[in-house]
């Protein structure tokens, strides 16, 4: 089964496919892959987030950096 169709997720999924968070991210591996940064589960997902929490993260520190070094 590609998803769980227990009430309570059916409407978290609707809400997450509505709101579309892998087009506002900015980043390049949602925009890659687009919809499938959310959809899949298992391994192939637990792999593209750590990813992508990588890349904001490390995208975060880069602005950070840069903000500390327009400050001085």
């Amino acid at each position: 089964m590609p998803f769980d169709t227990h009430a309570g997720n059916v409407a978290r999924y609707r809400e997450t496919l509505a709101e579309r968070p892998w087009e506002k991210y900015g980043c390049a591996i949602c925009g890659a892959l687009g919809i499938h940064c959310v959809l899949f589960r298992g391994a192939e997902r637990n792999r593209r987030r750590g990813l992508h929490i990588l890349y904001v993260t490390y995208r975060d520190i880069q602005k950070a950096i840069a903000a500390g070094d327009e400050a001085a």
